[in-house]
């Protein structure tokens, strides 16, 4: 260990954080896609993930703090100037590269890649700079909605900074909406967001980093409260005709605005369904399989609280009936805006199943089924 006082605190923080972030940076891009990967393979397997990434930053923090306690020590007590000196500007090169992508969020987009979504009051996009600050202004916007969350270290943070600061220097009002999607319910924002949609006169700009989810899930909100701005959100949603997978299988459309998915993730949710303006989400899992029931609970949850319809229609490996896929088929043709149904995995003998009764007016026996 190493002599307790203000400077060799201040090293150690200085050690700690940087190597807590690096390493976090990595596993985020490893071990915890694979976990994530394996939670999401079946339904028994399918609340692992919490637990899982929760150990993974107990251990992160663990394994941080004992790597930065034995460099700080090794700082402390060498006499060797290319150690003393090389592990700072080595972790200071590292955590400045690093932190300069996050921190600027014009470097992971495309030129040209972002097309502005714009109705009567409201326009949804990325970050903005300085300059497109200064642009908003001119083209007679009153405010700036940012969706970004200072819990989000430590670039968000620095972000809203310099957005408030750059903000007051343009003279635009800076309105401060955080919001954790598939962490939190955000259910104070988007509050304060359907308030101003209905009682706000000015013209608003709304970001979140990268202006995806986010903003797509206040876009929902918007839309819920002032209809209007429906036709502009069309021209921006993202679609799941653009999909061949997703994280659990293959997207199937049997029909225009009929969709065959796997049960989404927490990701999907927001990009594809709640963000594209899905109304109606078909549920054909058996709740008496594995951990089915729980998973099923959980998807009604999050959808209805972004005001989307789900109903429950399970098909049951036990005691198939075939009628029960032309039930469903049938909810799916007096929908009149596109729907989703879903399984956990995609395809299964249940969308197989719907497959051949669709295309052949029949009763199905899909060949899965037979395994």
């Amino acid at each position: 260990m190493f002599k307790l006082n203000f400077k060799n605190f201040f090293i150690f923080c200085c050690v700690w954080g940087s190597i807590g972030f690096l390493m976090g940076t990595e596993i985020l891009m490893g071990p915890s896609r694979w976990i994530i990967d394996i939670a999401r393979s079946s339904p028994e397997k399918a609340f692992i993930e919490g637990p899982a990434i929760r150990t993974i930053i107990l251990l992160l923090i663990s394994v941080s703090l004992t790597v930065s306690l034995f460099i700080t020590r090794t700082l402390l007590k060498t006499n060797k100037k290319h150690i003393r000196f090389g592990i700072p500007c080595l972790l200071a090169l590292f955590l400045s590269s690093t932190l300069f992508m996050w921190a600027n969020p014009k470097k992971f987009r495309k030129a040209g890649a972002e097309i502005p979504q714009v109705s009567e009051r409201f326009t949804v996009g990325s970050y903005p700079e300085l300059e497109k600050l200064e642009e908003l202004k001119k083209d007679g916007y009153t405010g700036v909605i940012s969706l970004l969350h200072p819990a989000v270290v430590p670039f968000e943070t620095t972000l809203i900074r310099r957005e408030k600061a750059d903000a007051e220097k343009v003279g635009i009002e800076f309105i401060h909406m955080p919001m954790l999607p598939w962490i939190s319910d955000n259910k104070n924002s988007l509050q304060r967001l359907r308030e101003l949609t209905l009682t706000g006169e000015g013209k608003y700009y709304i970001h979140c980093y990268l202006g995806k989810d986010r903003v797509s899930v206040a876009t929902r909100t918007i839309i819920d409260a002032d209809p209007a701005f429906a036709g502009a959100f069309g021209k921006r949603a993202r679609k799941l005709i653009k999909r061949y997978t997703l994280e659990r299988g293959r997207v199937l459309v049997p029909a225009e605005n009929v969709y065959l998915i796997p049960y989404p993730t927490h990701e999907e949710y927001f990009s594809y369904i709640i963000g594209a303006n899905i109304n109606r989400v078909i549920c054909i899992m058996d709740p008496s399989e594995a951990s089915s029931n729980k998973i099923i609970t959980n998807s009604a949850a999050i959808l209805s609280s972004y005001n989307v319809e789900q109903i429950n229609m399970p098909i049951r490996r036990e005691n198939y009936d075939p009628s029960d896929i032309r039930k469903v088929i049938a909810k799916v043709m007096e929908t009149n805006t596109p729907v989703v149904v879903f399984d956990f995995k995609c395809p299964s003998f249940r969308t197989e199943a719907f497959i051949q009764s669709f295309n052949d007016d029949r009763p199905a026996l899909p060949p899965s089924f037979l395994k």
